[in-house]
């Protein structure tokens, strides 16, 4: 019997943490020779119902189907009869308010330590838990890649854009962004704050002036989620290049953002921008966004090109986050 496993979208999550969630899905299919569906139904990166991932990436090299049929069994058990449905619909139809990153860990994603579940289909949301594979993939393809390594080879082997926003991003090199090229991703939102630390713009300067100091001709690609730190940085220094696209209220977050007036056009811009920084020649990022860390394991930049900033948090934000962290 063919067996199946089937990455779902949180609903809570944004771009980087699905594609994460994806790259995890594959290790974790190639181990147990299971055949992949990627189910991006959420209604988060397209209109509910629809399966935004074809529209924005490929599966490649590994077996995979667009549908999955009805099963005999499935794992978790909260996900029996109710696979068309969503990660926040089945976890809100269980009775759960409030969000809990552990319970949803543990009665809606299995545990992918465990090469042998029996059941036909299996239901992944989940990305931490993919440093529990690295041993086991490392083992059975004869690697030694750690966390970032194992991503960076699986998204290179395995993924590839949809062929729309391929081109999109070859146009904008060959129209917009002349090389030598520097890509910067500034994430900046109320939502991202509460959550987790953000990266000052000081320490982004720092290191882009070192670049800038050494080569006078090179062009900033900068991607945000802020309008008013894209006005900043383009302020300060000269040769800078944005694509134009939508942006939230001041401070608000693009993602999940009830007002954007077309989530899928959103969406593949996000999609051209995570690339365009990949393919710069240079790249600065923060440590702890999933955005960043795409674009980061899928940066053409020699290593020492690649800067990834540390946010530098006080006590209280410390502490504020952390209460924010417990109460979800």
């Amino acid at each position: 019997m063919q067996k199946y496993l089937c990455v779902k979208g949180s609903g809570g999550g944004g771009l980087g943490d699905a594609v994460r969630s994806v790259l995890t899905g594959i290790v974790y299919a190639k181990l147990t020779g299971r055949t992949l569906y990627v189910d991006w139904r959420h209604g988060v990166f397209d209109i509910p119902g629809v399966n935004a991932f074809d529209k924005l990436l490929r599966l490649h090299g590994i077996d995979s189907v667009e549908f999955l049929p009805k099963p005999d069994s499935i794992a978790p058990l909260a996900w029996r009869g109710r696979l068309q449905h969503t990660m926040h619909d089945v976890y809100v139809a269980d009775g759960n308010s409030a969000w809990s990153r552990k319970h949803a860990l543990e009665h809606y994603s299995i545990d992918i330590s465990k090469l042998d579940h029996p059941e036909e289909v299996l239901v992944l949301w989940d990305f931490d838990q993919l440093p529990k594979l690295i041993p086991l993939y490392n083992e059975k393809f004869n690697f030694d890649y750690d966390l970032f390594g194992l991503m960076s080879h699986v998204l290179r082997e395995h993924l590839s854009l949809n062929v729309v926003i391929q081109n999109n991003i070859d146009l904008f090199f060959q129209n917009c962004l002349p090389r030598p090229c520097a890509g910067v991703h500034v994430r900046s939102t109320l939502e991202a704050s509460r959550v987790k630390a953000l990266v000052d713009l000081p320490a982004y300067y720092e290191v882009l002036d070192r670049v800038m100091e050494q080569h006078d001709d090179i062009t900033l690609f900068l991607a945000t989620d802020n309008l008013t730190v894209e006005n900043e940085i383009k302020r300060r220094y000269v040769n800078v290049v944005v694509r134009e696209k939508w942006f939230a209220a001041k401070g608000d977050s693009l993602h999940l953002n009830k007002s954007c007036p077309n989530l899928l056009e959103s969406t593949m811009d996000a999609v051209v921008e995570m690339f365009l920084l990949a393919y710069c020649d240079y790249l600065t990022v923060s440590s702890n966004s999933s955005f960043s860390i795409i674009s980061r394991i899928a940066s053409v930049a020699q290593p020492d090109r690649i800067m990834v900033l540390s946010p530098k948090t006080s006590i209280a934000g410390k502490i504020k986050q952390l209460t924010h962290r417990l109460a979800s």
